[in-house]
This record gives structure tokens, C-alpha cells and sequence, in this order.
């Protein structure tokens, strides 16, 4: 189980309408693609900021069987206007837990 971490800046006064596309198809696409537990985190100190955290089947699968399918530029083009600059983009493994 690979955990993807994107960093999202939103373009000033598009963040209502981020969350709309990002809650009506966005997340939707990648659950298609194989993403699940999907959530999505604003920013309380500086709202046009956001985290979304996906869970894949492994690191391979996001970026062979997503970014390589159809699905992604689908994605892409939702998202796209939004984002401010290009999100970062990191994948990681659990290494520790504590509940």
C-alpha cells in the first residue's frame, strides 16, 4: 500500500469552485483509477492551500495504471485551472503507527 501526499495551491478566489469540481468528478476520477481512501484538506490558516492524500495499491500502480490511463488527463483537465502552480507530489509507506 503506497499513501500519495499532493500540496495544492489554488488560484486566489477559486477555492469554492475548486472544492466543487474536486467534490462533484475530481475524486470520483481517481477512485476509478484505483485511489481509495480519498480525502482532501484545506488550509484553516490559509484557505487557497489544500492536502489530498490518496491510498494506491502500490507506488507503480498510481503512476503505470492511473497517470498512463485515459482517466488522467481527464483529471488534469478538471483540476488544472485551479491549481496556482503544479502541486508537489510525494508517495510514502507506513513506517509507524500509534492509536
Amino acid at each position: 500500500m503506497s499513501t500519495e501526499v499532493a500540496i495544492l495551491s489554488i488560484n486566489p478566489g477559486t477555492a469554492d469552485q475548486f472544492l466543487e469540481v474536486a467534490g462533484k468528478d475530481a475524486l470520483e476520477i481517481l477512485h476509478k483509477g484505483g485511489a481509495t481512501d480519498l480525502v482532501l484538506y484545506r488550509s484553516e490558516v490559509s484557505p487557497d492551500h489544500f492536502v489530498m492524500v490518496c491510498k494506491w495499491k502500490s507506488r507503480e500502480a498510481r503512476i503505470q495504471g492511473f497517470e498512463k490511463s485515459p482517466l488522467y488527463p481527464e483529471f488534469l483537465a478538471l483540476v488544472g485551472p485551479y491549481l496556482a502552480a503544479p502541486p508537489t507530489i510525494d508517495d510514502y509507506d507506513v513506517v509507524l503507527t500509534h492509536h
